[in-house]
């Protein structure tokens, strides 16, 4: 690992660690969030430890984008199934003011995912133009609010099906539209995951062929260029 992503997976880990710390004092409990923060750090070191080309970046990030939305509902601890055990996840104390839901965004969305996305892109081995096509196109997922949609589809509120409780009012008003609805968030999540999609076809797609070119070689064996050079031509 490089001294880039050491660095990035350092930021990652304080983060997710203040991040944690910051939920349990808030709810004034650990209940079962801690263990599933413990298996949150665990899938995202996994992650990047394990992202070695552009296509495993996509790959990792499709699945943390479902991992981080299991962490916030264990956060949030509200609208939970009813399979689950009484006491199992406690609620967020929201009459505790709004500093402490700003501070909680700011360190996990703003700071932490961030840094563990840069310490991905840097095990991804990538060109600086893709590289930082696909560090966009994944923040791009979470300002146009991607994992709210998960989040709510993993607890029942799949999108165009079920608007869910709170239809979407809690998020920031971004992009001057104002107070968001369902519809508005269905609308701009699909933009942000085609983006993402489209992003990632063109890396991938590229990154695998200049991988191919990168190896080419000729039925001998030979380098072309040196396959060309008469008999005995040194450089």
């Amino acid at each position: 690992m490089g001294p880039g992503a050491v660095a990035h997976l350092r930021n990652f880990a304080a983060c997710a660690i203040a991040v944690t710390v910051l939920a349990i004092v808030n709810k004034g409990t650990m209940d079962l969030l801690l263990l599933i923060a413990v298996g949150w750090f665990a899938v995202s070191v996994t992650a990047v430890l394990r992202t070695r080309s552009a296509g495993s970046f996509v790959k990792w990030n499709g699945i943390l984008l479902v991992v981080d939305a299991l962490f916030d509902i264990a956060v949030m601890g509200t609208h939970l199934p009813a399979w689950l055990p009484p006491g199992a996840l406690s609620q967020w104390n929201f009459d505790s003011g709004q500093g402490w839901i700003l501070a909680y965004w700011i360190v996990l969305w703003g700071v932490a995912l961030p840094n563990r996305t840069l310490a991905m892109a840097n095990q991804a081995a990538l060109s600086p133009r893709a590289a930082i096509a696909l560090v966009i196109a994944v923040i791009g997922l979470h300002v146009t609010f991607v994992e709210d949609v998960i989040y709510f589809t993993i607890l029942g509120y799949p999108p165009l099906v079920s608007v869910p409780p709170e239809n979407y009012a809690y998020l920031p008003q971004l992009f001057g539209l104002g107070v968001w609805t369902a519809p508005k968030v269905w609308v701009v999540s699909t933009i942000g995951l085609l983006i993402f999609i489209v992003t990632s076809v063109v890396v991938v797609t590229s990154s695998k062929r200049t991988t191919v070119f990168g190896r080419r070689r000729t039925s001998a064996g030979v380098p072309p260029r040196a396959a060309e050079r008469a008999p005995g031509e040194h450089r």
